[in-house]
């Protein structure tokens, strides 16, 4: 027994020493220029890690935020909301009962605590005008009437204020079934706003509401225009045209679209558009 001692003893001192004999060693190797001549053998093989590699630990996440920091509402939220999604899974995977009874139970609870935040959001915007977006855009039928009949009324005057500095070109094709519908809206919308239509003949043909148009002399080139119906509205005091649209228009599109591009809001978009285009003699 002693000698089965000792020997396991010398056993295990002499594999102790060895490993620190090892371990200093490899220390020593790894650190060293000539690491490479003298451990080539072991080559990618043996997929050794340099010493910085070893030695770096990995950073340590930051901790997540306890219950201790978190408001009592926030808490009381997240245990409603856990508690929900459990007990519809619940009753969603085992139907029975009593699950689904748990599930709904929970439901009227939240769906109530729902309903008191409503009733508190609604309040708040009642009594803070800045939060009230029906003040701006009304929902209620009377309201609407006063408010559509205002917004027409802007857009009238925006059509009249834009004919005294702009024009529009219409471009088209005599052959042009959507040219030949839109020509006798756009004609009517010249005489009722008093903005200029200058037609301009992509093919040579002619409308009979606009028996005079010009033809393209590179101006549908110009504006990339593709297709057709197409309208633009111009400036010939700064030579810019803006794109209106493309195929046929109705009245109260062209207003809000004139509107929208005479706002400052509208003329900032429609900047990046614009195209400048020498219009002299057009006016």
């Amino acid at each position: 027994m002693r000698s089965t001692r000792g020997v396991f003893l010398r056993g295990w001192l002499f594999a102790a020493l060895l490993t620190g004999a090892a371990t200093a060693a490899t220390a020593e190797e790894l650190t060293s220029p000539a690491t490479y001549w003298r451990r080539q053998a072991e080559g990618w093989f043996w997929y050794r890690d340099s010493p910085m590699a070893r030695s770096a630990k990995p950073a340590t996440p930051p901790m997540a935020a306890t219950s201790a920091t978190k408001s009592p509402e926030i808490v009381a939220h997240e245990a409603l909301k856990a508690r929900l999604e459990q007990a519809l899974a619940t009753a969603y995977m085992n139907p029975t009962d009593t699950n689904v009874r748990s599930y709904l139970t929970l439901q009227t609870q939240a769906v109530r605590r729902a309903s008191t935040f409503a009733d508190a959001w609604q309040k708040a915007v009642w009594t803070t005008p800045e939060f009230d977006f029906t003040l701006e855009r009304p929902v209620n039928a009377t309201a609407l009437e006063v408010y559509d009949r205002e917004k027409q009324a802007a857009q009238i005057r925006t059509a009249e204020q834009l004919a005294r500095t702009h024009v529009l070109f219409f471009l088209f094709r005599g052959d042009c079934p959507y040219c030949q519908q839109f020509a006798p809206l756009l004609k009517s919308f010249e005489q009722k706003f008093g903005l200029p239509v200058f037609a301009i003949s992509l093919d040579g043909g002619t409308l009979p509401e606009f028996p005079r148009a010009r033809v393209d002399n590179g101006i549908a080139a110009t504006l990339n225009v593709t297709q057709v119906p197409a309208l633009f509205l111009a400036s010939p005091r700064t030579n810019v045209i803006t794109p209106l649209g493309y195929g046929v228009l109705s009245e109260t599109e062209l207003l809000e679209r004139l509107q929208v591009i005479a706002t400052p809001a509208g003329n900032a978009a429609a900047a990046t558009s614009s195209l400048p285009v020498d219009l002299a003699g057009v006016r």
